[in-house]
């Protein structure tokens, strides 16, 4: 239906336009109208998916049990609890019987409205009825509502109650929980259901995988986190998220397991920029230059366009191991490269590399074409120089940057150009 495609793509004024004009011509069904209503309630348009309901009765159409459920659903996510009952009302009138998808329904809109009683007795309703029973969806909102507000002791008996009524938990309820401890740093906790699960012979997926970690390596737990990625790599239908790999990765570097930050990298698919940043940075820290090189040369073949942040990273590198002409070099050839200028990093990177060496006459002569083109210098870059004219011992000159960088929102301060200039030529 043409209706539903516009509706699904976004066009939610055109697909009302198009059912207006549709009817003129053609007596519209039950499912044109519960179509449209799904459309107005996704778009949270809740007074005209009801107006549009109550158009129903006009063209003969009576609402099914789809319709009420669409409307309840949607009324009571969005906190329209007097709505959602006045609707339960209006079925029972009509006699449109409830299913069990109706309840859940409801018991979520209590929820919603925090009226957790009411919610239990509902539950209670369905449970003990001859006819309906609570699903895996039913205990598994009311499980989530007590995690909401905090009450993991009342959700965990939800959970209990759930498998003691013949009710099996199954991965929504489990990630429920697991996200619970995980967000609270109980990443131990979390662990303990994710292996409680697979146990129970549910799979755990890809999220399973990704709350569990975030939670254990919140709560510093590197073996155990060591554990879960030896899991993940045994399971060829789970792979963890480029981003998730990223912070996985920058963690374990933090975590001085740099071996095991890298069998990561190595392990992605389809990683990233950012991801070849953090793995060359983190070689780097650890003194392993030629294994960041291999990382920044393969990027090319893995179609990795590399940024200014990738190349400050290896130039800061290159001015640590005191290669301070491959760091200049390096900066030159970005603009062919990337066709991108070198930013304040990359300036203070190589400020740092001359006034490490006492070159601080270089180090002027760089900041004037800092200022040339357009790059103004900030705070790091006039500590680097102040604290290289110290080393060399230009005490003088450390003074007047130091007063230059206390007067320079003063209109009458002297220009940071024309301050280092003078300092070249008293040299």
């Amino acid at each position: 239906m043409f209706i539903k495609f516009l509706g699904n793509s976004g066009y939610v004024a055109e697909a009302f336009e198009l059912f207006a004009f549709a009817k003129e011509y053609h007596k519209p069904d039950t499912i044109a109208f519960t179509v449209l209503i799904r459309i107005l309630c996704d778009s949270k348009m809740f007074d005209q998916a009801l107006s549009l309901f109550h158009e129903m009765p006009s063209y003969h159409c009576k609402p099914d049990i789809i319709c009420y459920n669409t409307l309840i659903d949607k009324l009571g996510e969005s906190g329209e609890e007097q709505k959602v009952r006045q609707l339960f009302s209006k079925m029972e009138v009509e006699g449109t019987p409830a299913d069990v998808i109706t309840y859940s329904s409801v018991l979520k809109s209590l929820c919603v409205a925090n009226k957790m009683d009411e919610a239990l007795s509902v539950l209670r309703i369905l449970e003990i009825s001859r006819t309906l029973q609570p699903n895996t969806y039913t205990y598994n909102t009311i499980v989530k509502a007590y995690l909401d507000r905090k009450l993991v002791k009342e959700a965990l008996a939800i959970f209990c109650r759930m498998e003691i009524r013949g009710c099996k938990p199954d991965l929504c309820s489990f990630n429920l929980i697991i996200k619970y401890y995980s967000d609270l740093g109980r990443g131990v906790d979390a662990y303990m259901f994710l292996k409680l699960m697979e146990r129970r012979g549910i799979e755990a997926s890809e999220s399973s995988f990704r709350i569990c970690l975030y939670g254990l390596m919140k709560q510093c737990m590197i073996d155990e986190v060591l554990e879960v990625i030896q899991e993940i790599k045994c399971r060829s239908h789970v792979t963890l998220c480029t981003c998730s790999s990223n912070n996985l990765i920058l963690w374990l570097g933090k975590m001085n397991k740099v071996a095991e930050a890298y069998s990561v990298f190595l392990g992605m698919r389809n990683p990233d920029e950012i991801t070849m940043n953090i793995v060359i940075k983190l070689l780097y820290k650890h003194g392993r230059g030629e294994k960041a090189w291999e990382v920044f040369s393969s990027m090319n073949g893995r179609n990795i366009k590399p940024s200014v942040v990738t190349y400050n990273i290896l130039i800061h590198g290159l001015s640590l191991e005191g290669s301070v002409s491959k760091a200049f070099e390096l900066a030159g050839q970005m603009e062919d490269d990337i066709c991108e200028s070198p930013d304040v990093v990359t300036y203070n990177c190589l400020l740092s590399s001359l006034c490490n060496r006492q070159q601080v006459e270089d180090a002027c002569r760089l900041v004037l074409e800092m200022l040339t083109r357009g790059c103004k210098p900030d705070l790091i870059s006039i500590n680097t120089l102040i604290n290289g004219m110290i080393n060399a011992g230009r005490m003088d000159n450390a003074l007047r940057l130091y007063e230059h960088m206390r007067e320079d929102i003063a209109a009458h301060s002297v220009p940071l150009g024309k301050l280092i200039e003078e300092m070249l030529m008293d040299k």
